[in-house]
């Protein structure tokens, strides 16, 4: 049922459970979330009811406490969405009591801040908690934040998957907070924060289950112009926690080697958590050439670095032989060695667009050095502002360039029935590869 935009948000209304007991087989339920917002003895009846959304994005949410009780009289759900409804204080384990909850979203509400998380999470070990957000709980503007191990502590034996902390002007970890993350996580997202280095970095590799990665959209500003004139105060964090001596004597101890070694050439490569699949790092603002070094990662598959600024791939990357991904399209790129891509033997996909590297003379010897067997090139059939690319790129498939090498390269041009949007995009930029696929 979805009741959301019903009320005015300056008006005190009554949820009233009397009429809400009647509907038995009610299994979810969206409304709006006034000021003085209960849910009484009435919702017991409803023990199908396990989808709660309350929140203020779809519709209408300004109370300010999630109290002890304030679930009492709905024990099954699965599903709560209170983001955006200007909360100000979650009481201590009000979360907690709830054994069959999955899913909790509590993003958008700026004033609870990370000092809020200890209450949040308190005895959410004791639900089946799989999902987690909490995007935006701090202000829009101000210096940067930390998330201390005391923030994180009741996470650690809960079997959460997903966690998803963005846009919270998060600018490092205190050292050992991430190594309290529950074993079963699989994706993390830290998207649109202000991500700095530190020593943080090294707990990366204690949470080995880890498959998704995603670091993008670093140092975006605040939103202007609201960012301005925003009403918020953050909270007072004075939450403690504190590891071992030994703990933190090991961990200096470990720290050069696990995230890097270098060889007796001099080759530096940085060492992966052994778990992650997809790592996505687009519009972080890196600015830099890409030297030779390497990546030690065996699981390591999609890799996106768009909408940066690597302006120069020297290279070779070693240890990229599994990767099958590479998006390093809008990077200002002007040069790329002929080595670079020397170990880019598994790639299916490669995004080179919007940089400007179609004039170099070597692109096409590049490109078919990593072109698997039966791999094809799309371009648009005609008037395409880079011909001379493409002449230049058959003429070396028709010369013996390639008679050494198994590779059969077949060019394709690209099919009528991509939309014109498609079309553009292929005209405008550089190629991209894709794997063969059966044509229609």
């Amino acid at each position: 049922m979805n009741l959301k935009g019903n009320i005015n948000p300056m008006d005190h209304i009554l949820i009233r459970d009397d009429a809400f007991s009647e509907l038995i087989a009610l299994k979810m339920l969206k409304i709006d979330g006034p000021r003085n917002i209960t849910f009484g003895e009435g919702f017991l009846k409803l023990t199908d009811m396990n989808i709660l959304d309350l929140s203020g994005i779809t519709g209408h949410c300004s109370f300010q406490k999630i109290w002890q009780g304030f679930f009492k009289y709905l024990p099954n759900l699965t599903y709560i969405d209170v983001s955006a409804c200007e909360i100000l204080h979650v009481y201590d384990g009000a979360f907690g009591s709830l054994p069959f909850l999955k899913h909790l979203d509590i993003s958008h509400n700026n004033r609870l801040g990370f000092a809020s998380l200890p209450n949040i999470t308190k005895n959410l070990d004791k639900t089946a908690i799989e999902i987690f957000r909490f995007n935006g709980i701090n202000c829009l503007t101000g210096t940067g934040t930390k998330i201390r191990t005391c923030h994180l502590i009741n996470l650690k034996d809960t079997k959460i998957t997903e966690l998803y902390i963005e846009k919270n002007r998060l600018e490092q970890f205190e050292a050992g907070a991430i190594k309290v993350l529950p074993k079963t996580l699989k994706k993390v997202s830290l998207g649109e924060n202000k991500l700095t280095q530190g020593k943080y970095m090294i707990d990366y590799f204690s949470v080995e289950s880890v498959r998704i990665f995603n670091i993008s959209v670093q140092l975006r500003p605040a939103p202007f112009p609201w960012s301005i004139f925003e009403n918020c105060i953050e909270k007072h964090d004075d939450c403690e926690f504190s590891f071992s001596e030994n703990d933190r004597r090991t961990d200096a101890e470990r720290s050069t080697d696990i995230l890097f070694r270098t060889n007796d050439k001099g080759l530096i490569t940085f060492n992966i958590p052994r778990s992650a699949e997809i790592i996505y790092a687009n519009s972080s603002r890196l600015y830099t050439a890409i030297p030779e070094f390497g990546l030690n990662s065996k699981g390591f598959r999609e890799f996106y670095l768009q909408d940066n600024f690597f302006y120069s791939w020297i290279g070779p990357v070693h240890g990229i032989e599994n990767l099958t991904i590479i998006d390093l399209s809008n990077n200002f790129c002007s040069n790329i060695s002929q080595f670079f891509f020397k170990y880019a033997t598994g790639i299916q996909i490669l995004n080179l667009s919007k940089n400007d590297i179609v004039e170099i003379d070597s692109l096409p010897g590049i490109l078919l050095t990593i072109l698997k067997q039966n791999s094809y090139l799309e371009y648009p059939k005609e008037e395409c502002a880079y011909d001379v690319f493409w002449e230049k790129f058959q003429s070396l498939i028709e010369q013996d360039v390639m008679s050494d090498m198994e590779h059969e390269i077949k060019p394709t041009i690209m099919q009528d029935n991509l939309s014109d949007i498609e079309k553009d995009f292929v005209c405008d930029t550089e190629p991209l590869i894709t794997p063969d696929i059966e044509q229609g």
